[in-house]
């Protein structure tokens, strides 16, 4: 929306120009009002973090708080629980808001976040670091490794790896180990499969700690992820970055008049 208001000024036509960053401003100020528990339990000591999805159930939420409210999980177990409350339910998605140049990486909000992700959700495999999607997840092979069918265990995603790369790329680190992990997840001739084996090695099924699944290879996804950390890698600075909004929400972030619609 910022970017395309920008085409809209260099038509003339500034008063939709105006109302599209207006809009986008509405939607900036509600981030954290919408998708930023403050009774977090995952993590005692940390209150305040992302939650993957806010249900925004009217009869079950105020003021879309994202405190309350149930989330149904997919691919659960037949007979289990499939219905757990919204913040507990957490994922990575929230460092998009750094690549796009939404928040800034320091931004106090997204380190919470990244220390219950870490907690909850990461796993550290012979090959490197790697993380699952959400917890409860039960997209993958079951506990003994026979395929997923409708239900599994929700193993780890090398994508993830690469869009966490890039974090820390934008946040000053060194994004060179999780090239080095991407490359070693992969398979053949350098295909990086959309799930790997995060359990201990299970000979019988030709499974290691850290390798490739009977999940999809290559997961295309996961090969861009790749290619985007590895061209950031080389430039320096995160190619993923929007820089007219790092601008107006990270380097120039200021109260703006507030706006509901």
């Amino acid at each position: 929306m910022i970017c395309g208001a920008e085409f809209l000024e260099d038509r003339g036509d500034k008063s939709t120009a105006e109302f599209v960053r207006d809009y986008a401003d509405f939607l900036e100020t509600h981030i954290e009002r919408w998708t930023v528990t403050t009774q977090g339990t995952l993590v005692p000591e940390i209150k305040r973090h992302y939650i993957r999805i806010n249900p925004g159930l009217i009869h079950q939420c105020v003021d879309e708080d994202p405190n309350c409210g149930t989330l149904t999980l997919s691919n659960q177990p037949p007979g289990s629980r499939s219905d757990y409350p919204a913040n507990i339910i957490v994922d990575a998605g929230f460092l998009e808001l750094v690549r796009f140049g939404i928040r800034g990486p320091n931004d106090p909000i997204i380190q919470d976040s990244l220390q219950v992700v870490d907690a909850v959700l990461k796993v550290d495999t012979p090959a490197g670091p790697v993380w699952r999607r959400y917890n409860h997840d039960g997209f993958g092979q079951h506990q003994d490794g026979t395929s997923y069918n409708g239900w599994g265990i929700g193993r780890a995603w090398p994508m993830l790896t690469a869009e966490r790369g890039i974090y820390e790329l934008a946040a000053g680190h060194d994004p060179e180990p999780y090239i080095r992990a991407l490359e070693n997840f992969a398979g053949g001739i350098g295909l990086i499969p959309e799930q790997v084996w995060d359990a201990p090695d299970l000979p019988e099924r030709h499974f290691v700690f850290g390798g490739e699944t009977g999940a999809a290879m290559p997961l295309v996804w996961a090969q861009a992820e790749y290619i985007k950390l590895c061209r950031s890698a080389a430039d320096g600075k995160n190619s993923e970055l929007i820089e007219p909004v790092y601008d107006r929400y990270v380097r120039d972030h200021r109260e703006r008049p507030a706006i509901e619609i």
